[in-house]
């Protein structure tokens, strides 16, 4: 008898799970065409919590490159895992990949492709983004409804928001009013955005996860809990205010109202944001005044009959590099020979400066300068006019162009990779002669060298580590067996 209540819970269990239906009623998405010379439909849906993105590649569902291709493009990262739901009648694949941590790893954004064949030429791609845990059933059964064409009817081609369902409410916004995504509404400088929750736990949670994410990428100069009438309700705001970083440019100070409520039977998220003078200017643009107001305001506040003062702005609060890679570099490190060539000299102190050319914001071109002065010498045997002598190194120079790509692992940590290609040199202490002024003119062995490295930054601080190869028998000077490889590690500081 138990083992039979055990198997009616479990069957019961199962049932709840597979036959959770979801409402998707109300949802709206939003189409565009793309570009002109390649039109592909883009469509975009919010779905509680998740942002939706559904669009054409047009190639063959089995072109697995085309799906790497699509990432690669997406910029989604590494993939974790693959894997195909059971019961469907489409080809189809489901790729989640890492998650991004960030906010010291408080929130992580969630990414997950749904590739689904659409003809034998085209692959269609439902992609879910989300700061939130994810909700399998939910995506699946998003993707079921899209796939069967039951969502068809509510997505549009109009991006003027002259009238939006809010909370079961429709609000008149006029024609100049124009969405910047599905939920997401924009007029003269305010902008409104918001998800539609399960619970107000949910709801709480996505907008904290918000807060967590937009600090991550904003200077924060003040946060605060303000009382305030969302659509007639009360309820607490969190307020912060930003510095914007836009590479120096500095256009006010970006007021955000973060709110979390339950409205009309709808558990709602929502952002709120305008530009203001200063972190104390509280008006609100016109946009945001359709949805809230601040019935009592600071006696510190700003107001329309002050000179308006703007937000003063330091350096270090712009800090308009943070995210973009630097361009001029100094480092000390040391300069190892290995292999043969350790026979030859011994390991150095090495000193270092590089002036970057930025291509983007992730890649630049750097010009290398390189010195090191070994601490020990070895004699070799070394040929100059078909004459051979012992002599010793007194010091390695290198000048050169490399290539180096950067990569943010999270908030000021970053992966540098790198090679390149330049000329280096080894002095000797052997006098080949003179100059105009009777000073002496000592032997150089040089050769190209070809490299390669990576360095890890945090901020300004680096550890690097590179490997050089240098072909230095070619010049003739050396025996064929003088050694080829370095290496070189340290410290560099960039900016």
């Amino acid at each position: 008898m138990k083992k039979l209540l055990l198997l009616l819970l479990a069957c019961f269990t199962c049932s709840g799970v597979w036959t959770q239906e979801y409402d998707f009623s109300d949802l709206k998405g939003l189409k565009n065409i793309g570009e002109l010379k390649k039109p592909t439909e883009n469509i975009y849906f919010s779905l509680q919590g998740y942002e939706v993105y559904i669009t054409t590649i047009n190639k063959s569902f089995s072109d697995t490159g085309a799906k790497y291709d699509f990432a690669k493009k997406k910029q989604l990262g590494n993939v974790a895992h693959k894997y195909t739901l059971p019961n469907t009648d489409y080809k189809h694949s489901v790729w989640v990949f890492e998650s991004e941590a960030l906010a010291d790893s408080l929130v992580f954004l969630n990414r997950i492709a749904y590739f689904l064949e659409k003809d034998s030429e085209n692959t269609q791609v439902v992609l879910f983004m989300s700061y939130n845990p994810r909700d399998t059933l939910l995506e699946e059964a998003f993707v079921s409804e899209y796939m069967k064409g039951n969502l068809n009817d509510q997505i549009s081609e109009d991006w003027i928001a002259n009238e939006i369902l809010f909370a079961g409410e429709e609000i008149r916004l006029g024609n100049a009013c124009h969405w910047r995504g599905v939920n997401n509404v924009y007029f003269q400088g305010g902008q409104v955005s918001w998800t539609e929750h399960l619970n107000q736990e949910q709801a709480i949670l996505d907008r904290n996860r918000r807060i967590l994410g937009n600090n991550e990428n904003l200077v924060v100069l003040e946060e605060e809990e303000i009382n305030i009438l969302f659509r007639g309700k009360e309820t607490v705001a969190k307020r912060v205010a930003y510095l914007p970083k836009e590479m120096g440019y500095y256009k006010g100070t970006l007021i955000v109202y973060y709110v979390a409520i339950e409205l009309n039977g709808y558990y709602i998220s929502c952002v709120l944001s305008n530009y203001g003078y200063n972190r104390n200017d509280y008006e609100l643009s016109l946009l945001l005044q359709e949805f809230m107001e601040i019935p009592e305001l600071p006696y510190f506040a700003h107001n329309l009959f002050d000179y308006p003062v703007y937000e003063a702005v330091h350096e270090e609060q712009i800090d308009p590099f943070r995210d973009d890679i630097h361009y001029v570099g100094m480092g000390v490190g040391s300069w190892i020979p290995i292999g043969k060539l350790a026979n030859s000299y011994n390991p150095g102190i090495s000193f270092h400066f590089t002036l970057g050319i930025p291509v983007q914001n992730n890649f630049a071109v750097d010009l290398l300068f390189q010195f090191s002065a070994p601490l020990g010498r070895e004699y070799f045997d070394c040929t100059y006019k078909n004459e051979t002598e012992r002599t010793e190194i007194d010091f390695v120079a290198l000048i050169g162009l490399r290539a180096r790509h950067q990569h943010k692992l999270r908030n000021n940590l970053f992966l540098n990779t790198y090679a390149g290609l330049g000329c280096i040199g080894l002095q000797t202490d052997l006098v080949k002669g003179y100059d105009k002024n009777d000073d002496e003119e000592y032997l150089y062995i040089t050769s190209m060298d070809i490299h390669a490295g990576t360095s890890l930054r945090y901020k300004n601080v680096a550890l690097f580590f590179e490997y050089h190869y240098s072909p230095y028998a070619q010049s003739r000077k050396v025996e064929s067996n003088f050694g080829t490889s370095s290496l070189n590690l340290g410290l560099t500081f960039s900016y």
